[in-house]
């Protein structure tokens, strides 16, 4: 299960992933899909906590966002 922060004041946002293989391997998906997202992974966040961090820019076109969208909501 995945969950996603839906607001923040902060243009940096988690989208939880609880397995570091499952988190690791979203993130390199992203990366391939050019997108920069990071996954944060044991020991740096606690077990079951692991995510996926993504900063928002003011230069991000919407497509941009919208493809961000379609990757993380894909099953």
């Amino acid at each position: 299960m995945c969950d996603a922060t839906l607001y923040s004041e902060s243009p940096i946002f988690s989208y939880v992933v609880p397995s570091s293989d499952a988190c690791k391997l979203l993130s390199i998906k992203l990366r391939e899909h050019g997108v920069n997202a990071k996954a944060i992974v044991y020991p740096t966040v606690p077990k079951g906590k692991e995510r996926i961090r993504i900063i928002m820019h003011s230069y991000n076109s919407k497509a941009e966002i919208e493809k961000l969208a379609k990757i993380l909501n894909a099953k």
